[in-house]
């Protein structure tokens, strides 16, 4: 699986002229990616749920550099039980590999600095050690019925900290 996927993911980007920025991540679903007792080894060996996807990132990541030279690849950096949690043993990721870090499970409704959010701050800075990494931030804060709250919104203070924090993060 991981050898076909490779050669599709290089022939999509070299039809694309081997450059640009592409995305591989889980579905917006949550559950473990895997449970067969290869893709448990590797979540031990790495310390987090993601760690059979980490390993293959580092896999395609030689193999991008080889081929698409210029090409980045982002992943979603999720869910707690797939791979908000970064993993172990990695120096640091290689610079054609970008985490897209998205707090879903975040109180969205604190800052970073609440005590509900600090061991998610701790997991971005973690990441920004880690590997060159975007935010997908969640400003908006959502209603109890699911509809995004109407304006006036009273989370710029919480964004403008979280802003801040975030660029101290890396």
């Amino acid at each position: 699986l991981r050898a076909k996927l490779t050669e599709r993911l290089l022939a999509l980007m070299t039809r694309c002229g081997g450059k640009g920025t592409y995305n591989l991540s889980a579905m917006d679903v949550g559950g473990r990616l895997c449970e067969c007792e290869a893709c448990t080894a590797l979540a031990d060996r790495f310390g987090t749920p993601g760690g059979a996807l980490f390993d293959y990132l580092l896999e395609l990541s030689r193999a991008m550099a080889g081929t698409c030279p210029e090409a980045k690849l982002h992943f979603l950096v999720y869910r707690d039980e797939q791979t908000r949690f970064p993993p172990k043993g990695v120096p640091r990721f290689p610079p054609n590999l970008i985490a897209m870090f998205a707090p879903i499970s975040a109180d969205l409704s604190k800052d970073y600095q609440h005590e509900h959010n600090r061991g998610m701050y701790g997991d971005l800075k973690r990441w920004c050690a880690l590997a060159e990494t975007w935010q997908w931030y969640y400003p908006q804060l959502y209603g109890p019925t699911g509809r995004a709250i109407k304006p006036p919104y009273g989370g710029f203070a919480r964004t403008a900290l979280d802003t801040r924090l975030s660029a101290e993060a890396g």
